[in-house]
């Protein structure tokens, strides 16, 4: 498939920091964020329903004089997987034919899975429980189903007691949401040998660095930032380390925020915080290119260095395993395409 569309180049500097996220300025939606001419343009590989997959990344930009074409290949494996994941990244590779050299760039495709493959309801009502004390690894069901009917819960709002592979995680599912909120909030049921923790289950705790912002910034009013776009910030400290006997601060805020499920995905990786640029670090998330704005490779490895690499990214469930080196060649781009992404040559 083919387009006449002019395309611009993404630069570092006259990029808008939330380019990334929401395709604000993606080319292929003329900068609308409609998503829609994007996804049936590019699906020319095996049938995949509409509904299942969403834009998480943007597009590589090359000058408008450059034709393109598109083809797509998907990993069937992957789409096989897809059942027994919340989110699983699709490999999704486009090809660029850039003055007759192919331009292989891989992005980004989250799969969003909850509302097809997760009942919401059974998932809100059940607690977690981490088990603390003497006897964490041997706790019986039996003594969970007396400590929570001790601690006001009737045997038949109790609809389920299970555990995964943790010893010391176990599961609780109630009759309703209240009854498992109320359970939460109430804090830990404590026993002679042993103490339930209890957590809500579609969410959990994450940890993030962020980067780039001055000292002399507030803690509170960062935290406050995070909480009012992603979560519950419990937790917020600063980075320090020593040099030659001196305790010196660096400059990074470590924040960690309680999230529900799958929200991590939103966090930007880029953001205006009291008019300074911050750069988020997600653990298990792929890095994004300084250089070119793109998602999958750091700017050492960007393809307008005048190195060019194929990435890949690798995946091992859900975690982020790093880029695979697969081989160099010239910049496709060559001396006419220049530093069209802009920035820094890094």
């Amino acid at each position: 498939m083919s387009t006449d569309e002019s395309v611009q180049p993404v630069g570092e500097e006259d990029t808008p920091s939330t380019a990334t996220q929401d395709n604000t300025a993606c080319p292929w939606t003329g900068g609308s964020g409609d998503t829609s001419e994007v996804l049936s343009m590019k699906r020319a590989g095996p049938e995949v329903d509409e509904e299942e997959f969403q834009v998480a990344k943007t597009f590589v930009c090359f000058p408008s004089d450059v034709n393109q074409r598109i083809s797509c290949s998907w990993s069937e494996s992957s789409r096989r997987n897809h059942g027994v994941c919340l989110r699983r990244p699709e490999r999704f590779r486009e090809t660029y034919l850039v003055q007759g050299i192919p331009c292989l760039v891989v992005s980004l495709f989250l799969a969003s899975m909850a509302d097809k493959h997760i009942d919401l309801d059974v998932l809100r009502r059940s607690v977690r429980f981490q088990v603390t004390g003497s006897r964490n690894n041997t706790v019986t069901r039996f003594e969970i189903v007396k400590a929570l009917t001790g601690s006001g819960l009737q045997g038949t709002e109790i609809q389920a007691i299970f555990r995964c592979e943790g010893p010391s995680t176990w599961f609780a599912t109630l009759a309703t949401q209240d009854l498992a909120d109320s359970i939460v909030e109430e804090g830990y049921i404590e026993n002679q040998y042993f103490t339930l923790h209890p957590e809500w289950c579609d969410r959990r705790r994450l940890t993030i660095r962020v980067q780039w912002l001055p000292i002399w910034l507030v803690d509170d009013v960062i935290a406050s930032h995070f909480h009012g776009f992603y979560g519950t910030v419990v937790n917020n400290c600063r980075e320090t380390t020593s040099v030659g006997g001196v305790l010196l601060e660096m400059g990074t805020r470590i924040i960690t925020l309680v999230i529900r499920e799958g929200d991590q995905d939103r966090i930007h990786h880029r953001t205006i915080l009291l008019g300074k640029s911050a750069l988020i670090m997600v653990p298990g998330r792929p890095p994004i290119c300084l250089r070119c704005q793109q998602i999958g490779h750091v700017r050492s490895q960007c393809p307008g260095t005048g190195t060019y690499y194929e990435t890949v990214l690798c995946f091992e469930g859900r975690q982020y395993r790093g880029l695979c080196y697969i081989g160099e060649r010239p910049d496709p781009r060559g001396d006419a395409g220049g530093d069209a992404g802009g920035g820094d040559a890094g």
